[in-house]
Protein backbone atom coordinates (compact mmCIF):
# COMPACT_ATOMS: atom_id res chain seq x y z
CA UNK A 1 0.00 0.00 0.00
CA UNK A 2 2.78 2.80 1.04
CA UNK A 3 4.31 1.77 -2.84
CA UNK A 4 1.44 2.19 -4.01
CA UNK A 5 1.40 5.71 -2.58
CA UNK A 6 4.98 6.54 -3.38
CA UNK A 7 4.30 5.62 -7.32
CA UNK A 8 1.29 7.62 -7.14
CA UNK A 9 3.28 10.42 -5.24
CA UNK A 10 5.84 10.42 -7.95
CA UNK A 11 3.25 10.29 -11.24
CA UNK A 12 1.76 13.27 -10.11
CA UNK A 13 5.37 15.26 -9.13
CA UNK A 14 6.17 14.14 -12.70
CA UNK A 15 2.98 15.41 -14.27
CA UNK A 16 3.22 18.73 -12.42
CA UNK A 17 6.98 18.97 -13.88
CA UNK A 18 5.45 18.44 -17.48
CA UNK A 19 2.74 20.53 -17.20
CA UNK A 20 5.09 23.48 -15.49
CA UNK A 21 7.22 22.58 -19.37
CA UNK A 22 4.25 22.84 -21.48
CA UNK A 23 2.62 26.43 -19.65
CA UNK A 24 6.84 27.84 -19.69
CA UNK A 25 6.67 26.86 -23.62
CA UNK A 26 3.36 28.42 -24.38
CA UNK A 27 4.14 31.48 -22.86
CA UNK A 28 7.59 31.97 -24.35
CA UNK A 29 5.91 31.13 -27.78
CA UNK A 30 3.02 33.78 -26.89
CA UNK A 31 5.96 36.46 -26.80
CA UNK A 32 7.70 36.10 -29.37
CA UNK A 33 4.08 36.02 -31.74
CA UNK A 34 3.44 39.05 -29.64
CA UNK A 35 0.50 40.45 -27.64
CA UNK A 36 -3.01 37.93 -28.21
CA UNK A 37 -5.50 39.77 -30.34
CA UNK A 38 -8.31 39.61 -28.11
CA UNK A 39 -6.30 41.10 -25.50
CA UNK A 40 -5.32 43.88 -27.80
CA UNK A 41 -8.81 44.34 -28.71
CA UNK A 42 -9.80 44.60 -24.92
CA UNK A 43 -6.66 47.28 -24.45
CA UNK A 44 -7.54 49.53 -27.28
CA UNK A 45 -11.19 49.34 -26.27
CA UNK A 46 -10.48 50.36 -22.72
CA UNK A 47 -8.34 52.97 -24.06
CA UNK A 48 -11.46 54.58 -26.39
CA UNK A 49 -13.44 54.51 -23.73
CA UNK A 50 -10.93 56.70 -21.13
CA UNK A 51 -10.30 58.82 -24.64
CA UNK A 52 -13.81 59.89 -24.91
CA UNK A 53 -14.57 59.93 -20.63
CA UNK A 54 -11.78 62.15 -20.64
CA UNK A 55 -13.21 64.71 -23.48
CA UNK A 56 -17.00 64.52 -21.70
CA UNK A 57 -14.98 65.74 -18.54
CA UNK A 58 -13.39 68.50 -20.57
CA UNK A 59 -16.66 69.48 -22.04
CA UNK A 60 -18.56 69.62 -18.61
CA UNK A 61 -15.63 71.94 -17.52
CA UNK A 62 -15.88 74.03 -20.22
CA UNK A 63 -19.97 74.18 -20.08
CA UNK A 64 -18.69 75.30 -16.56
CA UNK A 65 -17.32 78.12 -17.84
CA UNK A 66 -20.20 79.54 -19.95
CA UNK A 67 -22.66 78.89 -16.51
CA UNK A 68 -20.41 81.07 -14.67
CA UNK A 69 -20.63 83.87 -17.31
CA UNK A 70 -24.04 83.26 -17.25
CA UNK A 71 -24.30 83.24 -13.30
CA UNK A 72 -22.11 86.69 -13.55
CA UNK A 73 -24.57 88.54 -16.03
CA UNK A 74 -27.47 87.19 -14.26
CA UNK A 75 -26.12 89.14 -10.96
CA UNK A 76 -26.03 92.01 -13.07
CA UNK A 77 -22.12 92.06 -12.55
CA UNK A 78 -21.49 92.73 -16.20
CA UNK A 79 -23.93 94.32 -18.04
CA UNK A 80 -26.54 91.85 -20.56
CA UNK A 81 -24.45 93.32 -23.75
CA UNK A 82 -21.43 92.81 -22.39
CA UNK A 83 -21.97 88.73 -20.83
CA UNK A 84 -23.47 88.08 -24.08
CA UNK A 85 -20.64 89.24 -25.98
CA UNK A 86 -18.29 87.50 -23.82
CA UNK A 87 -20.27 84.57 -23.76
CA UNK A 88 -19.98 84.43 -28.12
CA UNK A 89 -16.30 85.26 -27.72
CA UNK A 90 -15.95 82.29 -25.25
CA UNK A 91 -17.76 80.09 -27.56
CA UNK A 92 -15.82 81.21 -30.50
CA UNK A 93 -12.70 80.07 -28.48
CA UNK A 94 -13.82 76.67 -28.59
CA UNK A 95 -14.23 76.79 -32.11
CA UNK A 96 -10.69 78.18 -32.69
CA UNK A 97 -9.22 74.92 -30.18
CA UNK A 98 -11.46 72.45 -32.58
CA UNK A 99 -9.74 74.00 -35.41
CA UNK A 100 -6.36 73.90 -34.18
CA UNK A 101 -6.96 70.38 -32.81
CA UNK A 102 -8.95 69.42 -36.10
CA UNK A 103 -5.17 68.61 -37.38
CA UNK A 104 -4.59 65.90 -34.91
CA UNK A 105 -7.42 64.56 -33.38
CA UNK A 106 -10.49 64.76 -34.99
CA UNK A 107 -12.37 63.44 -31.59
CA UNK A 108 -11.05 65.80 -29.80
CA UNK A 109 -11.96 69.11 -32.52
CA UNK A 110 -15.39 67.40 -32.77
CA UNK A 111 -15.80 67.63 -28.65
CA UNK A 112 -14.37 71.22 -29.14
CA UNK A 113 -16.79 72.12 -31.95
CA UNK A 114 -20.11 70.47 -29.69
CA UNK A 115 -19.29 72.97 -26.59
CA UNK A 116 -18.99 75.48 -29.02
CA UNK A 117 -22.56 75.21 -30.38
CA UNK A 118 -24.00 73.94 -26.79
CA UNK A 119 -22.53 77.90 -25.92
CA UNK A 120 -23.45 79.70 -28.63
CA UNK A 121 -26.84 78.94 -30.24
CA UNK A 122 -28.75 78.75 -26.67
CA UNK A 123 -27.09 82.06 -25.53
CA UNK A 124 -28.47 83.72 -28.65
CA UNK A 125 -31.90 82.03 -28.19
CA UNK A 126 -32.09 83.45 -24.31
CA UNK A 127 -30.35 87.12 -25.50
CA UNK A 128 -33.55 87.42 -28.24
CA UNK A 129 -36.33 86.07 -25.95
CA UNK A 130 -35.01 86.71 -22.21
CA UNK A 131 -32.82 89.73 -22.33
CA UNK A 132 -33.87 91.41 -25.75
CA UNK A 133 -30.32 92.14 -26.33
CA UNK A 134 -30.99 90.87 -30.02
CA UNK A 135 -33.52 91.89 -32.53
CA UNK A 136 -34.49 88.62 -34.83
CA UNK A 137 -32.45 90.34 -37.74
CA UNK A 138 -29.65 90.60 -35.39
CA UNK A 139 -30.33 87.05 -34.08
CA UNK A 140 -29.77 85.81 -37.47
CA UNK A 141 -26.93 87.59 -37.84
CA UNK A 142 -25.40 85.88 -35.06
CA UNK A 143 -26.51 82.64 -35.88
CA UNK A 144 -25.16 82.91 -39.23
CA UNK A 145 -21.75 84.00 -38.51
CA UNK A 146 -21.24 81.12 -35.60
CA UNK A 147 -22.16 78.65 -38.36
CA UNK A 148 -20.34 79.94 -40.94
CA UNK A 149 -17.19 79.48 -39.06
CA UNK A 150 -17.97 76.29 -38.22
CA UNK A 151 -18.30 75.00 -41.83
CA UNK A 152 -15.41 76.92 -42.71
CA UNK A 153 -13.80 74.98 -39.72
CA UNK A 154 -15.30 71.75 -40.89
CA UNK A 155 -14.15 72.44 -44.84
CA UNK A 156 -10.56 73.21 -43.50
CA UNK A 157 -10.08 70.26 -41.51
CA UNK A 158 -12.63 68.09 -43.63
CA UNK A 159 -14.72 67.13 -40.61
CA UNK A 160 -18.11 66.47 -41.87
CA UNK A 161 -19.29 66.39 -38.03
CA UNK A 162 -18.48 69.59 -36.82
CA UNK A 163 -20.70 70.64 -40.30
CA UNK A 164 -23.33 68.65 -38.67
CA UNK A 165 -23.40 70.08 -35.67
CA UNK A 166 -23.49 73.34 -36.77
CA UNK A 167 -25.85 73.08 -39.03
CA UNK A 168 -28.33 70.79 -36.99
CA UNK A 169 -28.29 73.65 -34.01
CA UNK A 170 -28.84 76.10 -36.75
CA UNK A 171 -31.91 74.84 -37.60
CA UNK A 172 -32.86 74.03 -33.97
CA UNK A 173 -32.59 77.58 -33.19
CA UNK A 174 -34.14 78.90 -36.15
CA UNK A 175 -37.21 76.95 -35.94
CA UNK A 176 -37.18 77.96 -32.08
CA UNK A 177 -36.58 81.73 -32.73
CA UNK A 178 -39.83 81.89 -35.36
CA UNK A 179 -41.91 79.86 -33.04
CA UNK A 180 -41.15 82.47 -29.89
CA UNK A 181 -41.12 85.95 -31.77
CA UNK A 182 -43.56 85.15 -34.72
CA UNK A 183 -41.08 86.72 -37.17
CA UNK A 184 -40.18 84.25 -40.24
CA UNK A 185 -38.60 86.81 -42.90
CA UNK A 186 -34.78 87.37 -41.44
CA UNK A 187 -35.01 83.41 -40.26
CA UNK A 188 -36.21 82.67 -43.69
CA UNK A 189 -33.04 84.19 -45.13
CA UNK A 190 -30.82 82.66 -43.07
CA UNK A 191 -31.68 79.21 -43.72
CA UNK A 192 -31.77 79.84 -47.93
CA UNK A 193 -28.27 80.61 -47.21
CA UNK A 194 -27.43 77.54 -45.42
CA UNK A 195 -29.38 75.43 -47.55
CA UNK A 196 -27.32 76.81 -50.57
CA UNK A 197 -24.08 76.61 -48.79
CA UNK A 198 -24.84 73.22 -47.72
CA UNK A 199 -26.13 71.35 -51.63
CA UNK A 200 -22.22 72.99 -52.97
CA UNK A 201 -21.08 71.33 -49.83
CA UNK A 202 -22.59 68.00 -51.05
CA UNK A 203 -20.91 69.02 -54.47
CA UNK A 204 -17.80 70.20 -53.33
CA UNK A 205 -16.86 67.64 -50.38
CA UNK A 206 -19.72 64.88 -50.54
CA UNK A 207 -21.52 65.70 -48.01
CA UNK A 208 -24.64 64.84 -49.77
CA UNK A 209 -27.10 64.41 -46.76
CA UNK A 210 -26.36 67.55 -45.04
CA UNK A 211 -28.76 69.44 -47.50
CA UNK A 212 -32.26 66.96 -46.47
CA UNK A 213 -32.55 68.42 -43.32
CA UNK A 214 -31.96 72.37 -44.57
CA UNK A 215 -34.21 71.83 -47.34
CA UNK A 216 -37.11 70.56 -45.53
CA UNK A 217 -36.81 73.53 -43.27
CA UNK A 218 -36.21 76.00 -45.74
CA UNK A 219 -39.44 74.89 -47.46
CA UNK A 220 -41.37 74.91 -44.75
CA UNK A 221 -40.11 78.69 -43.28
CA UNK A 222 -41.15 80.34 -47.14
CA UNK A 223 -44.73 78.58 -47.23
CA UNK A 224 -45.59 80.13 -43.78
CA UNK A 225 -44.38 83.05 -44.72
CA UNK A 226 -46.34 82.92 -47.74
CA UNK A 227 -49.57 82.13 -45.46
CA UNK A 228 -48.46 85.37 -43.68
CA UNK A 229 -49.14 87.64 -46.54
CA UNK A 230 -52.79 86.94 -46.30
CA UNK A 231 -53.22 86.82 -42.44
CA UNK A 232 -51.51 89.62 -41.34
CA UNK A 233 -49.81 92.70 -42.39
CA UNK A 234 -46.57 92.73 -40.74
CA UNK A 235 -44.93 91.14 -44.51
CA UNK A 236 -44.84 92.98 -47.20
CA UNK A 237 -46.16 91.12 -50.35
CA UNK A 238 -42.83 92.72 -52.82
CA UNK A 239 -40.23 91.28 -50.09
CA UNK A 240 -42.03 87.91 -49.82
CA UNK A 241 -42.36 87.77 -53.55
CA UNK A 242 -38.44 88.32 -53.67
CA UNK A 243 -37.82 85.82 -50.88
CA UNK A 244 -40.01 83.15 -52.85
CA UNK A 245 -38.14 84.01 -56.47
CA UNK A 246 -34.67 83.75 -54.94
CA UNK A 247 -35.49 80.45 -53.42
CA UNK A 248 -36.28 79.32 -57.00
CA UNK A 249 -33.71 81.16 -58.93
CA UNK A 250 -31.11 80.06 -55.86
CA UNK A 251 -31.59 76.26 -56.07
CA UNK A 252 -31.91 76.24 -60.26
CA UNK A 253 -29.27 78.55 -60.42
CA UNK A 254 -26.88 76.01 -58.87
CA UNK A 255 -28.38 73.14 -60.57
CA UNK A 256 -27.53 74.11 -63.33
CA UNK A 257 -24.09 75.29 -62.97
CA UNK A 258 -23.50 71.73 -61.69
CA UNK A 259 -25.69 69.90 -64.49
CA UNK A 260 -24.27 71.69 -67.55
CA UNK A 261 -21.01 73.39 -66.45
CA UNK A 262 -19.90 70.26 -64.70
CA UNK A 263 -21.50 68.36 -67.09
CA UNK A 264 -23.42 65.72 -64.19
CA UNK A 265 -26.05 63.84 -64.13
CA UNK A 266 -29.50 65.35 -62.14
CA UNK A 267 -29.95 63.14 -58.67
CA UNK A 268 -32.64 62.68 -56.54
CA UNK A 269 -32.16 65.38 -54.47
CA UNK A 270 -32.20 68.22 -57.06
CA UNK A 271 -35.47 66.33 -58.53
CA UNK A 272 -37.19 66.74 -55.35
CA UNK A 273 -36.62 69.94 -54.30
CA UNK A 274 -37.00 71.70 -58.13
CA UNK A 275 -39.96 70.29 -57.54
CA UNK A 276 -40.55 71.69 -54.16
CA UNK A 277 -38.91 75.27 -55.18
CA UNK A 278 -41.38 75.06 -58.25
CA UNK A 279 -44.46 74.62 -56.06
CA UNK A 280 -43.48 76.74 -52.86
CA UNK A 281 -41.09 79.74 -54.60
CA UNK A 282 -43.25 79.73 -57.95
CA UNK A 283 -46.38 79.05 -56.83
CA UNK A 284 -46.24 80.79 -53.85
CA UNK A 285 -45.57 84.17 -55.47
CA UNK A 286 -48.23 83.59 -57.91
CA UNK A 287 -50.47 82.94 -55.04
CA UNK A 288 -49.21 85.95 -53.48
CA UNK A 289 -49.61 88.02 -56.75
CA UNK A 290 -53.82 86.95 -56.49
CA UNK A 291 -54.17 87.92 -53.00
CA UNK A 292 -52.63 91.36 -53.52
CA UNK A 293 -53.98 91.53 -57.03
CA UNK A 294 -50.61 92.93 -58.72
CA UNK A 295 -47.55 91.63 -60.11
CA UNK A 296 -49.08 88.65 -62.19
CA UNK A 297 -48.18 89.95 -65.12
CA UNK A 298 -44.43 90.66 -64.97
CA UNK A 299 -44.36 87.46 -62.84
CA UNK A 300 -45.40 85.26 -65.36
CA UNK A 301 -43.22 86.91 -68.73
CA UNK A 302 -40.34 86.09 -66.28
CA UNK A 303 -41.42 82.36 -66.21
CA UNK A 304 -42.75 82.03 -69.59
CA UNK A 305 -38.94 83.30 -70.63
CA UNK A 306 -37.71 80.94 -67.55
CA UNK A 307 -39.48 77.93 -69.23
CA UNK A 308 -38.61 78.77 -73.02
CA UNK A 309 -34.74 78.76 -71.78
CA UNK A 310 -34.91 74.97 -69.84
CA UNK A 311 -36.33 73.69 -73.03
CA UNK A 312 -33.22 75.37 -75.22
CA UNK A 313 -31.00 73.97 -72.28
CA UNK A 314 -32.95 70.82 -73.17
CA UNK A 315 -32.35 70.52 -76.80
CA UNK A 316 -29.25 72.44 -77.55
CA UNK A 317 -26.58 71.26 -74.34
CA UNK A 318 -28.11 68.09 -72.88
CA UNK A 319 -30.38 66.24 -75.90
CA UNK A 320 -27.43 65.48 -78.00
CA UNK A 321 -24.74 64.93 -75.25
CA UNK A 322 -23.84 61.09 -74.29
CA UNK A 323 -25.09 60.05 -70.60
CA UNK A 324 -26.85 63.14 -69.96
CA UNK A 325 -30.37 61.61 -70.74
CA UNK A 326 -31.87 62.19 -66.80
CA UNK A 327 -30.76 66.24 -67.55
CA UNK A 328 -32.81 66.48 -71.04
CA UNK A 329 -36.04 65.00 -68.82
CA UNK A 330 -35.23 66.94 -66.14
CA UNK A 331 -35.04 70.72 -68.17
CA UNK A 332 -37.71 69.69 -70.42
CA UNK A 333 -39.72 68.89 -67.97
CA UNK A 334 -39.23 71.83 -66.05
CA UNK A 335 -40.05 74.18 -69.12
CA UNK A 336 -43.23 72.67 -69.76
CA UNK A 337 -44.45 73.44 -66.02
CA UNK A 338 -43.29 76.62 -66.07
CA UNK A 339 -44.42 77.81 -69.43
CA UNK A 340 -48.18 75.97 -69.01
CA UNK A 341 -48.46 77.71 -65.47
CA UNK A 342 -47.12 80.98 -67.00
CA UNK A 343 -49.29 80.92 -70.05
CA UNK A 344 -52.39 79.98 -67.84
CA UNK A 345 -51.79 83.64 -66.15
CA UNK A 346 -51.44 85.09 -69.38
CA UNK A 347 -53.91 83.72 -71.17
CA UNK A 348 -57.49 83.43 -71.44
CA UNK A 349 -59.38 79.94 -72.60
CA UNK A 350 -59.58 80.18 -76.35
CA UNK A 351 -56.24 81.80 -76.98
CA UNK A 352 -54.66 79.18 -74.50
CA UNK A 353 -56.63 76.50 -76.40
CA UNK A 354 -55.25 77.57 -79.55
CA UNK A 355 -51.61 78.16 -78.27
CA UNK A 356 -51.54 75.01 -77.11
CA UNK A 357 -52.82 72.95 -79.79
CA UNK A 358 -50.10 74.67 -81.85
CA UNK A 359 -47.69 73.24 -79.15
CA UNK A 360 -48.69 69.80 -79.34
CA UNK A 361 -48.36 69.98 -83.36
CA UNK A 362 -44.85 71.08 -82.83
CA UNK A 363 -43.69 68.96 -79.96
CA UNK A 364 -45.14 65.65 -81.79
CA UNK A 365 -43.39 67.18 -85.04
CA UNK A 366 -40.06 67.88 -82.95
CA UNK A 367 -40.27 64.59 -80.95
CA UNK A 368 -40.85 62.23 -84.37
CA UNK A 369 -37.93 63.38 -86.14
CA UNK A 370 -35.81 63.53 -83.36
CA UNK A 371 -36.88 60.37 -81.72
CA UNK A 372 -37.12 61.62 -78.18
CA UNK A 373 -40.33 60.10 -76.35
CA UNK A 374 -40.32 62.51 -74.03
CA UNK A 375 -41.12 65.40 -76.28
CA UNK A 376 -44.52 63.08 -77.21
CA UNK A 377 -45.39 63.06 -74.11
CA UNK A 378 -45.45 67.00 -73.58
CA UNK A 379 -47.26 66.75 -76.76
CA UNK A 380 -49.83 65.02 -75.34
CA UNK A 381 -49.69 67.06 -72.44
CA UNK A 382 -50.73 70.36 -74.59
CA UNK A 383 -53.19 68.75 -76.51
CA UNK A 384 -54.97 67.85 -73.50
CA UNK A 385 -54.78 71.32 -71.71
CA UNK A 386 -56.09 72.51 -75.77
CA UNK A 387 -59.09 70.03 -75.58
CA UNK A 388 -60.27 70.64 -71.87
CA UNK A 389 -59.97 74.49 -71.91
CA UNK A 390 -61.20 75.00 -75.64
CA UNK A 391 -64.27 73.03 -74.09
CA UNK A 392 -63.62 69.80 -77.27
CA UNK A 393 -63.97 67.88 -74.19
CA UNK A 394 -66.81 68.92 -73.11
CA UNK A 395 -68.70 69.33 -76.13
CA UNK A 396 -67.40 65.40 -77.13
CA UNK A 397 -69.24 64.61 -73.85
CA UNK A 398 -72.44 65.56 -74.90
CA UNK A 399 -72.06 64.19 -78.76
CA UNK A 400 -71.49 60.74 -77.00
CA UNK A 401 -73.43 60.34 -73.70
CA UNK A 402 -75.82 63.68 -73.54
CA UNK A 403 -79.24 63.42 -73.12
CA UNK A 404 -81.47 64.18 -76.39
CA UNK A 405 -84.01 66.23 -74.46
CA UNK A 406 -81.23 68.67 -73.08
CA UNK A 407 -79.15 71.29 -75.45
CA UNK A 408 -75.80 69.81 -76.28
CA UNK A 409 -72.82 72.44 -76.01
CA UNK A 410 -71.29 72.96 -79.56
CA UNK A 411 -67.74 72.80 -80.85
CA UNK A 412 -66.33 76.61 -81.06
CA UNK A 413 -63.68 77.53 -83.41
CA UNK A 414 -60.82 77.27 -80.66
CA UNK A 415 -62.39 73.38 -79.81
CA UNK A 416 -62.61 72.33 -83.78
CA UNK A 417 -58.98 73.59 -83.63
CA UNK A 418 -58.24 71.49 -81.25
CA UNK A 419 -60.04 68.34 -82.65
CA UNK A 420 -57.65 69.28 -85.79
CA UNK A 421 -54.33 69.18 -84.15
CA UNK A 422 -55.83 65.80 -82.41
CA UNK A 423 -56.24 64.29 -86.02
CA UNK A 424 -52.80 66.31 -87.13
CA UNK A 425 -51.11 64.49 -83.77
CA UNK A 426 -51.96 61.12 -84.92
CA UNK A 427 -51.00 61.92 -88.52
CA UNK A 428 -47.95 62.92 -87.92
CA UNK A 429 -46.75 59.83 -85.10
CA UNK A 430 -49.46 57.32 -86.30
CA UNK A 431 -49.37 56.50 -82.22
CA UNK A 432 -51.86 54.70 -80.12
CA UNK A 433 -51.47 57.47 -77.67
CA UNK A 434 -53.27 60.00 -79.79
CA UNK A 435 -56.57 57.51 -81.29
CA UNK A 436 -58.51 58.52 -77.52
CA UNK A 437 -58.21 62.17 -78.50
CA UNK A 438 -58.97 61.76 -82.29
CA UNK A 439 -62.08 59.24 -81.49
CA UNK A 440 -63.05 61.15 -78.40
CA UNK A 441 -63.27 64.82 -79.70
CA UNK A 442 -63.08 64.87 -84.02
CA UNK A 443 -65.42 61.82 -83.70
CA UNK A 444 -67.70 63.90 -80.95
CA UNK A 445 -67.67 67.01 -83.69
CA UNK A 446 -68.72 65.22 -86.27
CA UNK A 447 -71.27 63.52 -84.44
CA UNK A 448 -72.40 67.12 -83.66
CA UNK A 449 -72.27 67.93 -87.20
CA UNK A 450 -74.40 64.82 -88.29
CA UNK A 451 -76.99 64.82 -85.49
CA UNK A 452 -79.19 67.89 -86.09
CA UNK A 453 -79.58 67.82 -89.79
CA UNK A 454 -80.62 64.22 -89.44
CA UNK A 455 -82.03 63.66 -86.60
CA UNK A 456 -83.22 67.08 -85.09
CA UNK A 457 -82.02 69.77 -82.89
CA UNK A 458 -81.13 67.95 -78.83
CA UNK A 459 -83.36 69.74 -76.83
CA UNK A 460 -85.96 70.87 -78.92
CA UNK A 461 -87.17 68.23 -81.37
CA UNK A 462 -84.61 65.54 -81.23
CA UNK A 463 -84.98 61.71 -82.16
CA UNK A 464 -83.77 59.61 -79.37
CA UNK A 465 -83.70 56.93 -81.43
CA UNK A 466 -81.62 58.28 -84.71
CA UNK A 467 -79.33 59.68 -82.26
CA UNK A 468 -78.60 56.51 -80.30
CA UNK A 469 -78.20 54.86 -83.94
CA UNK A 470 -75.61 57.96 -84.96
CA UNK A 471 -73.76 57.39 -81.91
CA UNK A 472 -73.65 53.32 -82.19
CA UNK A 473 -72.60 53.94 -85.94
CA UNK A 474 -69.96 56.13 -84.70
CA UNK A 475 -68.45 54.20 -81.97
CA UNK A 476 -68.36 50.98 -84.32
CA UNK A 477 -66.38 53.25 -86.67
CA UNK A 478 -64.44 54.28 -84.18
CA UNK A 479 -63.80 50.44 -82.87
CA UNK A 480 -62.92 49.72 -86.22
CA UNK A 481 -60.40 52.08 -87.02
CA UNK A 482 -58.72 51.27 -83.79
CA UNK A 483 -57.97 47.80 -83.84
CA UNK A 484 -56.73 48.46 -87.90
CA UNK A 485 -54.11 51.22 -86.46
CA UNK A 486 -53.10 48.28 -83.49
CA UNK A 487 -52.99 45.49 -86.27
CA UNK A 488 -50.86 47.74 -88.83
CA UNK A 489 -48.83 48.42 -85.68
CA UNK A 490 -48.21 44.56 -85.40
Amino acid sequence: MEDRVVRLEAAVRDLERRLAALEGSHVVEADLDGPHPLAAAATVGRSDVAHVLSFVARSFVALGGAFLLRAITDANILPHPAGIAAGLAYACVWLALAYRTGATDRMNAIFHALVSAVIAYPLVWEATVRFSVFTPSSAALAIGGVTTAAIVIAIARRIQAVAWIAVVALLVTTVALVVVTSVVMPFALLTLAAGIATLWLGYGYGWTLLRWPVAFVLNVLVIGLTMRVTKTTTEWPVTVVAVQLLLLNAYIGSIATRTLVRQRNVNVFEMLQTLAVVAVGFGGAVYVAYVTGSGIIPLAVVNLAAGSACYAIAWIFVAKREGLTRNFYYYSTLGIVLLMVSSRLLLDDVPLALVCAALAVVAVIVGQKSHLTMLRWHGIVYLLTAVIVSGAITGAYDAFLGSSTETWRTFSVAATISAVACIACWWISRRLEFVAFVIWNAGGWLVLAIVPPLCGVPGVAANAAGIATVRTLAVALACYWAARIAAARH
